[in-house]
């Protein structure tokens, strides 16, 4: 996770910094009307990637999730500054796997969502490899490729979803969210290098006392610790639900939400 820049500065308007200016908003707006979908919960913390420099990169937006046990959340794997030279490069199709940590999440589903990266130029000329959820071995296996040569459907350049993923938080713990093995090639076939960005989840309980019931008595733990952090004579590591060492509203919020819950 050292490629990921504090600042997003230093990249010009035309890479990824542009895009996820005009972007971003309708991303966290389509992602907040599908988790509020039946189904779907809204228990999560997120920091979203900031990805520097000119290199190719595939990576899981957000690089970082704070979930409630139990909960359904969303992960995106993407892919920044691919390459543009008259449809003659572009990415024209891909191969990787997402592994995660089976005992922490289950896999529910990955998807290619509405106007995903590799969205082609008529809906029939794609073809899905695979796109699959494996549980047992805690992977998401993925293979897409564009048909046709690029006079019909030509590589796509640019910044982009590839795929959601949905999962469920299943007990308290942590887990990686690791891009294995990726290949991305254009449509001379040519393999592009590229740089790998992980993510990362951390699933959390909200009954802080563990008398099974998220009550009052998780909140006021909290309340006594609020506006702490670590060497503060009011800190409480158990009230730090997001593991960012300052107990605020943003930990509140994850008990919050929960209360009246048996686990």
């Amino acid at each position: 996770m050292d490629n990921i820049s504090n600042s997003l500065e230093s990249v010009p308007d035309r890479s990824l910094k542009g895009r996820i200016t005009m972007v971003l908003p309708f991303i966290v707006l389509t992602l907040l009307s599908i988790l509020a979908s039946p189904g779907y919960t809204i228990e999560t913390q997120s920091v979203y990637m900031e990805v520097s420099g000119d290199n190719v990169t595939v990576y899981v937006e957000p690089k970082r999730n704070v979930v409630v046990i139990d909960s359904v959340f969303l992960v995106n794997a993407s892919v920044a500054n691919i390459p543009s030279d008259g449809g003659e490069k572009g990415l024209h199709s891909y191969q990787f796997e997402v592994t995660y940590n089976n005992t922490v999440l289950e896999g529910i589903n990955v998807t290619l969502p509405e106007g995903h990266f590799l969205t082609p130029e008529h809906p029939d000329n794609i073809f899905v490899v695979q796109c699959r959820v494996n549980q047992t071995e805690g992977s998401v296996h993925l293979a897409v490729t564009l048909l046709y040569a690029v006079s019909v459907e030509p590589g796509k350049a640019g910044n982009g979803t590839l795929v959601t993923i949905a999962f469920k938080a299943k007990s308290v713990g942590n887990s990686s969210l690791s891009i294995v093995n990726p290949i991305l090639s254009g449509p001379q076939s040519q393999i592009y290098e590229c740089e790998v960005l992980d993510g990362y989840v951390e699933v959390v309980s909200p009954d802080l006392n563990m008398d099974g019931k998220v009550n009052l008595e998780d909140l006021s733990l909290q309340k006594e610790a609020f506006g702490s952090y670590p060497e503060n004579p009011n800190w409480n590591i158990l009230a730090d639900l997001n593991k960012d060492n300052i107990i605020n509203i943003l930990d509140i919020t994850l008990v919050a939400k929960e209360y009246g819950k048996t686990v």
